[in-house]
């Protein structure tokens, strides 16, 4: 059986050698770094990973999971539009080079064949500080084989 636990963690540790990443959580080191529209304080960009619904595996009837198709969501944030794009792009492009890369999920090895984003999130301007901020949040789409 697959342990999807450790392809999360898998992608968290990626993104996070050179993002400021959360777990399905904003992490304590991004956003303001103090009392928003202080002197003295700055707007840290931060992404959240968060793991979706995956619906159905596929393969072989004689296993039948040797194939998945594991959704994700990667919202990035930023002080500017400009910013939340930029941590955004960063993100595809740290993602992306996880292409073929070989993960070990519980007893299984699997290989990434495909990681992309299904979706490419427009940005929303976020209220409840002030100044405000910007999200995007990004559907991501990862193709895992298993290896034989």
């Amino acid at each position: 059986m697959i342990a999807r636990r450790k392809l999360t963690a898998a992608l968290f540790d990626e993104l996070s050698a050179d993002l400021v990443v959360g777990l399905s959580n904003r992490p304590h080191t991004g956003g303001w770094d103090g009392t928003p529209n202080q002197d003295e304080t700055n707007f840290v960009p931060f992404c959240v990973l968060s793991p979706e619904n995956a619906t159905r595996s596929y393969g072989p009837l004689s296993d039948p999971a040797s194939e998945w198709n594991l959704p994700y969501n990667l919202g990035c944030y930023g002080v500017s539009p400009e910013q939340t794009e930029w941590i955004a792009d960063k993100a595809r492009g740290i993602l992306y080079q996880m292409k073929g890369t070989t993960v070990e999920l519980g007893q299984e090895t699997y290989k990434i064949q495909q990681i992309y984003p299904s979706a490419i999130g427009a940005i929303r301007r976020i209220d409840v500080t002030d100044p405000k901020y910007w999200g995007q949040a990004d559907a991501y789409l990862v193709w895992l084989s298993k290896e034989l």
